[in-house]
């Protein structure tokens, strides 16, 4: 499984959008050295293949901070940090 994910900084209300094999280890290593102003899994979506996800992560990365912001509002409105609540799927 491929995941493509939009992960939120609060400090910098900034998103950064990638895509990972290791979901749970990827947004680790974003927060590695951050004792504070962690980075938040704030959406996530699952593909079979690279080919898909890396074509759906180019699409979200040209998008606007409103429409990641609507994205992220319709699919998370509370924006928890989603990979508490995945730790123990993935």
């Amino acid at each position: 499984m491929y995941y493509v994910y939009i992960a939120y900084q609060k400090s910098q209300d900034q998103y950064q959008i990638g895509s990972s094999i290791d979901l749970k280890r990827r947004i680790h290593t974003l927060n590695i050295g951050k004792d504070t102003d962690k980075i938040d899994l704030v959406y996530y979506e699952i593909f079979d293949n690279s080919d898909e996800a890396e074509k759906r992560e180019s699409f979200l990365n040209n998008l606007s901070k409103e429409v990641l912001d609507e994205l992220v509002k319709e699919s998370n409105p509370l924006q928890v940090n989603l990979i508490e609540i995945l730790k123990s799927k993935l």
